[in-house]
C-alpha cells in the first residue's frame, strides 16, 4: 500500500492516474483559485498531479481536433478530488502536425521545469500510416493500420502552461507506433517507458529508452520487455 503523505494536516493521496474523474472525497482547505464547477464529467485517460505549492490537484486530459479548442491538452483543478474547475487549455498542438488528439497526457516535473509526455495521434491518412512489423501477411483490422501514434515531450515553465513541443520529433523510432509514454528517473538518469502498439506488432510490448539530460531525444536504443498476449 502506498504511503499517504500529509501537508498542513490534510491527508493527500499520492499522484494518481485513473480511468475516472469521480474520485474520493477528502476534507481539507485549499487555495481559493481552484474554483469548483463540476463534480461529475466524462474523461479518457486523465492524469492527476498534486500541486503542493498551490495546494490543489491538477487533472490533465486530451482535447480532440473536432472540438472548438483543437487537438491538445486541457487542465482542471480541484481542492478535494471531487469538485473540479472548468477546463482550460494548456497545450495546443500546431496544425502542421496533423494531430487529431493527444492521447494519455502525463505531466511531470524535472529539474524545475514541467513536461507533458503525450501521444500525438494523426488524422487518418493513407500517406502517413505505419506498417506492420509482425509476421508477413498480418495486419490489424479496420482503420488501425492508418493511425500514426507517436510519443512526444512538451515543455512549460508552469504547470498551467502553455506547453510547447520540446522533443526533436517523437522519442521512440519514427517508424514505430507508440503510445502511453511515462517518465521514470533512476540513478540520476531520465527514461521514457512506453508501449509499442499491438496495431503494429500484433503482440505489443512495453519498452524503455534513456533520454538525454535535456529530454529532447532518446539517448540510446529502446529496451523491449516480453510481449503481452492478446486475447
Amino acid at each position: 500500500m502506498a504511503k499517504r503523505n500529509t501537508q498542513n494536516g490534510a491527508k493527500l493521496p499520492p499522484q494518481t492516474k485513473a480511468g475516472t474523474a469521480i474520485l474520493c472525497l477528502l476534507s481539507s482547505v485549499f487555495c481559493p483559485q481552484c474554483l469548483m464547477a463540476e463534480s461529475s464529467f466524462t474523461v479518457s485517460d486523465p492524469f492527476i498531479w498534486r500541486d503542493d505549492a498551490a495546494k490543489c490537484y491538477r487533472l490533465y486530459q486530451l482535447s480532440r481536433m473536432s472540438e472548438p479548442v483543437g487537438a491538445g491538452v486541457m487542465m482542471r483543478t480541484s481542492t478535494n478530488l471531487t469538485d473540479w474547475s472548468a477546463m482550460t487549455q494548456v497545450l495546443r498542438v500546431p496544425d502542421s502536425y496533423g494531430c487529431s488528439a493527444v492521447w494519455a497526457p502525463e505531466m511531470h516535473v524535472y529539474k524545475g521545469a514541467y513536461y507533458i509526455f503525450g501521444t500525438i495521434c494523426t488524422k487518418l491518412c493513407p500517406t502517413n500510416c505505419v506498417r506492420p512489423m509482425a509476421e508477413k501477411g498480418w495486419q490489424p483490422k479496420g482503420n488501425y493500420l492508418r493511425k500514426r501514434l507517436s510519443t512526444y515531450i512538451f515543455k512549460a515553465d508552469r504547470p498551467e502552461g502553455p506547453f510547447k513541443v520540446w522533443s526533436d520529433g517523437p522519442i521512440p523510432p519514427r517508424d514505430w507506433a507508440t503510445l502511453d509514454g511515462t517518465f521514470f528517473e533512476e540513478d540520476g538518469k531520465p527514461y521514457m517507458v512506453f508501449c509499442h502498439e499491438w496495431t503494429q506488432m500484433r503482440d505489443g510490448t512495453m519498452d524503455a529508452v534513456e533520454l538525454t539530460p535535456d529530454l529532447t531525444r532518446a539517448a540510446g536504443k529502446p529496451v523491449t520487455s516480453s510481449p503481452r498476449a492478446r486475447t
